[in-house]
């Protein structure tokens, strides 16, 4: 099992979230290779596995879920992104070498 930390204040998520998410599911869209070829946040999202852990951290806690979807969707698939009755995150990069692909993470809070 592996733990995948993520910090909102990386790419621009206010701690406001932290209480939002306690009602809804959200998700987060990031790049696995930056422009300038350096390495985006998800650069690892690929290496997750169901049952992995994602620890949620802002300045108000942390939030602890277990990888529970992965999958290779189209760039024009929207399907995972809709209301959710759980505490979910889904995270979505593209696709090194697949440009109409993207990598979709789901998981569910512990």
């Amino acid at each position: 099992m592996s733990i995948f930390d993520l910090y909102p204040f990386l790419f621009g998520l206010a701690d406001l979230f932290f209480g939002f998410i306690r009602q809804a599911a959200f998700f987060v869209l990031h790049h696995n290779v930056n422009f300038d070829l350096t390495d985006g946040f998800f650069k690892d999202l690929h290496t997750l596995k169901q049952g992995d852990v994602i620890r949620y951290m802002t300045a108000l806690g942390t939030r602890v879920y277990a990888v529970q979807t992965i999958a290779e969707i189209a760039e024009t698939d929207w399907s995972y992104l809709g209301r959710t009755e759980d505490d979910r995150i889904t995270m979505v990069t593209c696709i090194s070498g697949k440009p109409r692909s993207r990598l979709v993470v789901q998981a569910i809070a512990l």
